[in-house]
């Protein structure tokens, strides 16, 4: 088993959940993971949390409507 199957398996089972597997490479996964990633880089929230925002702000608004 590889390390990041370990690590994702071992989180799930942590949160009560089965494991559904990995994604295969180049899975679009959206703007928040690679936004979280580059806020960790610059040891800056701003812009992620000014992303993460606006995207609740959308999705507050489409399940409003």
């Amino acid at each position: 088993m590889s390390f990041n199957k370990m690590l994702v398996s071992a989180t799930r089972a942590g949160e009560g959940e089965p494991i559904t597997g990995l994604k295969p490479s180049g899975y679009d996964v959206g703007p928040a993971i690679p936004g979280a990633d580059r806020a960790l880089e610059s040891a800056s929230l701003d812009v992620f949390a000014g992303m993460l925002s606006a995207e609740i702000d959308v999705t507050l608004q489409k399940q409003l409507q």
